[in-house]
């Protein structure tokens, strides 16, 4: 059971990753990576506008001006000199080019302000900081989905490989030579297709059994009383050479329907 059932907890698993996978993409592409988009955005057209309202200022007024921003804007805002953080070439070079940029891992926006060693610092912006933990909120969730998974497949799987098992099982008796479980798989198909037509075992009214050894006959009455009740319909043993696939038993039926 062990083997069908890691075949079908793969299968089932395989096919909810691939369509995570194809769902998260297109999430990521079309809304997330739009919202994001917005937002810096936002962001920059916030901070250029506070980088502007300060050049009108001389030094000295840049911290009441700031506090008079710091009022329309529900974002921290500072004023750091440009050493105050460890920027890339590329960092440094946009930010001398007046171009603003955002350091990914502290959510931090910065401009410098022109003609001056200092910059403006908006952030950290905790949309990103979210967006970021929910990457990995996302992923537990994924896998502890993975893992429920395992409980529905082994209920869908049990029954299945309980009738497996019973049909390896007479199989394999079949192969072994096993005249009885023949015999019991002779009945059950003679019940089969009795209730087909509508009827039962007990319609029967003659059966006609033809065995490759005679001396199972006996067998054959023991086995045929587990499915008739008396009286037991008029039967015949014919000894026959051979039976296809090499089986022992095969047997035929005359059924009465009351119409």
């Amino acid at each position: 059971m062990r083997k069908l059932f890691l075949q079908f907890y793969l299968t089932v698993v395989t096919s909810f990753l691939f369509s995570v996978l194809v769902v998260g993409a297109i999430y990521k592409n079309v809304v997330q990576n739009t919202t994001q988009r917005y937002l810096v955005d936002i962001f920059e057209t916030s901070l250029y506008l506070i980088e502007r309202e300060l050049s009108d200022y001389p030094e000295a007024e840049w911290e009441d001006a700031l506090n008079n921003i710091r009022s329309r804007i529900p974002l921290p805002v500072e004023i750091e000199p440009l050493d105050t953080f460890v920027l890339s070439p590329a960092n440094q070079k946009a930010l001398q080019e007046g171009s603003i940029i955002r350091l990914e891992d502290s959510n931090l926006f910065l401009q410098r302000i022109p003609h001056s060693d200092y910059l403006v610092a908006m952030g950290p912006v905790s949309y990103f900081h979210y967006v970021g933990t929910l990457q990995w909120i996302d992923v537990l969730a994924v896998l502890s989905l993975c893992l429920s998974l395992g409980i529905p497949t082994y209920l869908w799987i049990r029954p299945l490989w309980k009738h497996a098992r019973e049909l390896s099982q007479v199989s394999q008796k079949l192969g072994n030579g096993d005249f009885a479980a023949e015999a019991h798989q002779v009945f059950k198909n003679l019940r089969a297709v009795a209730q087909a037509a509508g009827g039962s075992l007990d319609d029967i009214v003659k059966l006609n059994a033809y065995l490759t050894d005679l001396g199972n006959f006996a067998v054959f009455n023991e086995v045929m009383a587990e499915y008739f009740t008396q009286p037991y319909p008029a039967r015949a043993a014919i000894g026959v050479a051979a039976l296809p696939k090499g089986v022992q038993v095969e047997a035929d039926a005359v059924l009465v329907l009351d119409l």
